[in-house]
């Protein structure tokens, strides 16, 4: 019987980390789409920390509280000071200005979709 429990325990903790690491690519994926970011480099960069800060979010299956709320609203309202969306190509102004008049769904296909051409190339 103990055997059987620890087990048990073994792959109940192993799914406990699966799901930690699910929900924690999701909030991360949310994150990135909200930045307009395409890799932990460019998170960093957008809110002014180091990279190596970013990918211990990755080793601890966590983002700091801090940045868990971001939001569209939060970005676009220039409600944190962190973050650095500050372009000085017009081009890219305009399609940020254009984007994040966009649904939050349209939003999030219009960034996997550029993800995916960014891929490719």
């Amino acid at each position: 019987m103990v055997l059987y429990t620890k087990k048990v325990q073994i792959v109940k903790k192993k799914e406990l980390k699966r799901v930690q690491m699910s929900e924690f690519k999701e909030e991360m994926r949310h994150l990135m789409m909200i930045l307009g970011a395409f890799n932990y480099k460019e998170v960093a960069q957008k809110l002014g920390i180091s990279e190596e800060a970013v990918k211990s979010w990755g080793r601890r299956k966590a983002i700091p509280k801090k940045y868990q709320n971001i939001n569209n609203s939060t970005i676009i309202n220039g409600n944190n000071n962190n973050i650095n969306t500050n372009s000085n190509n017009d081009l890219e102004n305009e399609l940020i200005k254009a984007f994040r008049e966009l649904s939050e769904k349209r939003q999030e296909y219009y960034y996997h979709k550029i993800k995916a051409e960014v891929l490719e190339d």
